[in-house]
């Protein structure tokens, strides 16, 4: 029962995802949880995956759909080998106030720019983006949700216009979420 609730949980975020996200529009999702899901549940794993480690033999029986990193880290071909679906964080690779990086709200131009650069680098089919990791973490978000709002909306505009408007993108994650201050 857990495994369905967390697959509909996630199925749930990636088919919100292609719906605009700005602070002052209101999206409805309605959810009936007495049909079953057409597809097995999203299952899936966070990093923790290299050019040969764990070995295929431990991963293959898990059948991962999904898995979450960034390139330099998660190599995407390996993902694809075992049938699992690509989680590219923008955020990982741009860095994070706790870390010391700038956040983008403090250049919105260079954010856009390093979006832009990263999706056209980035062109594979098999690939959700995620924009922004925990932003109710302050190691991870310090700004306002309304910076954090237009942080995601200038990266999905972006990552649709150079790969198209069907490419996955998930969250926002939720405003339990965004830090006001």
């Amino acid at each position: 029962m857990a495994r369905k609730l967390t697959g509909l949980a996630l199925a749930l975020l990636l088919l919100a995802a292609p719906a605009a996200a700005h602070a002052t529009d209101v999206e409805t999702v309605r959810v009936d949880f007495a049909r079953p899901l057409d597809r097995p549940p999203l299952v899936g794993f966070v990093h923790g995956m290299d050019t040969g480690n764990p070995p295929d033999e431990r991963i293959e029986p898990l059948a991962p759909a999904l898995w979450r990193g960034k390139l330099r880290d998660v190599p995407y071909t390996r993902v694809q080998e075992v049938g699992g679906r690509y989680t590219y964080v923008l955020s990982d690779r741009w860095g994070y106030p706790g870390d010391g990086k700038k956040a983008p709200y403090e250049d919105y131009k260079a954010w856009e720019r390093f979006v832009r650069k990263t999706a056209r680098a980035s062109r594979r089919g098999w690939v959700v983006w995620d924009i922004w990791n925990e932003p109710d973490e302050q190691h991870f978000w310090r700004g306002t949700a309304e910076q954090y709002y237009e942080t995601y909306r200038i990266a999905e505009n972006v990552l649709r216009q150079e790969l198209g408007p069907d490419v996955m993108v998930s969250g926002p994650e939720p405003r339990g979420g965004a830090r006001t201050g």
